[in-house]
Order: structure tokens, then C-alpha cells, then sequence
């Protein structure tokens, strides 16, 4: 019987599989594959990585890399069948370094207002940045300059660090556009929730907002929608109001800082809006070039307020 454990880390916590090969009187009978899933608060999850041992004992013990954390396997081979029992724990072997670990890519964020907090973090997004693509999978290296999202990673992102109770307020292990559209959707625009205020007006949208809109049901596409961050006032123009966004995408918007990227970056959309109530009514992806291509689509405006 051989096996190997295969470790990966994703954005919500770290998966393994385990590859086990029985065989009888040399030809292989069967393989099988166990998933284990663990989720990322329990420790800091290492870089991926593949390792290999022999049936009976203890692997993986919290040596570097791995320092934050330690995983057992037990296999049991018994002569009556080719799988006695498998045993799994997982536990962390030093509570203080995987705190330190986690806290290595967390930032320390100084703004008064939790929207002024939010330009903090995009700012240093922006500076620290070397490689960015869009990812569903958050993976985020501050040594390595490394951002790598999908637009609503992106936001949850921020978030997490600069505005935790709108965050909570989503209620979701992982946000996506729906999860924001559903919560914003139920605030009164007269009456904010502990973590959000929802704007009525696109006008009246700030620097520091959480622009989203969901996907039509008759729009081809497998999103939920998309968002982004605004970083300046909205400038009127023919059509409605152009949106200066940022965002993770694969496709660049109008006047995109991207150039041809995806991932992590600036560009703007328009956003038509009711004459009556102001509020957005459709986006046209690529900003001032997009009058003829508006999708029809509400536009939610929150602002972070803790």
C-alpha cells in the first residue's frame, strides 16, 4: 500500500487530499481519495507543498515552513484488509506563531472613519503591489507584493481590516456581490445598521463606498454581479455618472490602470440613474464609452461606517 498527502492553501482555510493505492499480491486492487478541509482560522496555513511517507506514524510535524501548525496522519494495516483505519488531528503547535504568522499579512490601519480606513488599504495595496491577477482564491503576500483576488475578495478583504461590523453584517463564511446586495438591500436609506449607511443618490456617493450591482437572471454569466470601491466623487456627464472603481476584474473598465492585466487595479464605469430618485438604474463596463452598452441593473451605494 502507498499513499502520499498533497496540502494546499486556498482563500477560506487549507484542503489536503489524501492519495491512498491498495494492492494484493502485486497488482494494485484500488485507489481511494480522502478530502480534509480546514478552515484558515485555526492556523496559518502553509504554501502548497506535496509530501510523501510510509504507513505507521506520525508526518507533517510543525518544522519550517510549516512552524504554525501540525497535522498527524495514522494509517493501520491489518492482514485481514487492506485498510485497518485512518486516523486524523489536527492541531496547532504553537498558538502565539500562528498568530504572528497570520498577523504578517494583516495591516495596522489608522483612519478616523472606517471610509478613510478604506482608502488607507487601497493605497497601500497600491503601493506595495509587484503581482496581481484575478483569482477566486484571495491570496494576499506582503513580501512578495502579491494581491491576488476576484472583485468581492477584494472587498471582503478590505473590509476585514478596516471595517469589521459591516462585514459581520454580511453574514456569509465567504461574501460574494449577492451576499453585499441582499444586506444592503435591507437597510432603510433613513435609517443605517450598526456597520452601513445605504446611499439613495449616486451623486451623493463618497470616496470609501461599496459600489455593487447584481447579474441580470437573463444575463449570460455564472457572477453573482460585481463591485468595487469608489476613490473619487462621481463626475456628472452625458447619460448619468461616471464612477471612478476600484476593483478586481479580468476586463479592464474605461480609462483602466490595468493596461491590458487583470486582478487588482482603477478604472472607470458609468452608472445611469432614475431622474427622479437618483438612484442607479444600469453600468456601462467601460465608463464614458459605454453609452450605447448599459446594462440595465439596480446599483447599490454602501458606506462603511465601522
Amino acid at each position: 500500500m502507498g499513499h502520499s498527502l498533497d496540502v494546499a492553501r486556498l482563500g477560506h482555510g487549507l484542503i489536503s487530499n489524501l492519495n491512498l493505492a491498495f494492492s494484493q499480491g502485486g497488482a494494485q486492487a484500488y485507489t481511494g481519495r480522502f478530502r480534509l478541509r480546514l478552515p484558515v482560522q485555526l492556523f496559518a496555513a502553509p504554501a502548497a507543498s506535496s509530501f510523501s511517507t510510509s504507513p505507521g506514524g506520525p508526518v507533517l510535524q510543525g518544522a519550517n515552513p510549516l512552524a504554525a501548525w501540525r497535522l498527524h496522519f495514522q494509517l493501520f494495516q491489518s492482514p485481514a484488509s487492506a485498510l485497518g483505519g485512518l486516523w486524523f488531528k489536527v492541531a496547532a503547535a504553537n498558538p502565539t506563531a500562528a498568530r504572528v504568522a497570520a498577523a504578517k499579512n494583516t495591516l495596522t490601519l489608522s483612519g478616523v472613519t472606517a471610509t478613510a480606513r478604506v482608502l488607507e488599504a487601497l493605497r497601500f495595496i497600491e503601493k506595495r503591489v509587484k503581482t496581481t491577477v484575478y483569482n477566486h482564491d484571495t491570496k494576499v503576500d506582503f513580501a512578495k507584493g502579491q494581491f491576488e483576488f476576484d472583485c468581492s475578495g477584494m472587498v471582503n478583504w478590505i473590509l476585514q481590516q478596516a471595517a469589521p461590523t459591516a462585514y459581520a453584517e454580511l453574514k456569509s463564511e465567504r461574501p460574494r456581490v449577492a451576499e453585499y446586495v441582499k444586506a444592503l438591500k435591507k437597510i432603510p436609506y433613513n435609517k443605517p445598521s450598526a456597520g452601513w449607511r445605504r446611499v439613495q443618490k449616486i451623486a451623493d456617493a463618497e470616496p470609501g463606498d461599496v459600489v455593487a450591482w447584481p447579474t441580470p437572471d437573463w444575463y449570460p454569466s455564472s457572477a453573482t454581479g460585481h463591485m468595487g470601491i469608489l476613490v473619487a466623487a462621481p463626475e456628472k456627464v452625458s447619460g448619468g455618472y461616471l464612477l471612478r472603481l476600484a476593483d478586481a476584474t479580468s476586463y479592464p473598465h474605461g480609462e483602466d490602470s490595468r493596461e491590458g492585466g487583470t486582478g487588482f487595479g482603477y478604472g472607470s464605469i458609468l452608472v445611469t440613474v432614475d431622474p427622479d430618485s437618483g438612484e442607479g438604474t444600469g453600468q456601462g463596463w467601460t465608463g464614458r464609452y459605454s453609452a450605447n452598452t448599459v446594462l440595465k441593473t439596480p446599483i447599490y451605494v454602501g458606506r462603511p461606517l465601522q
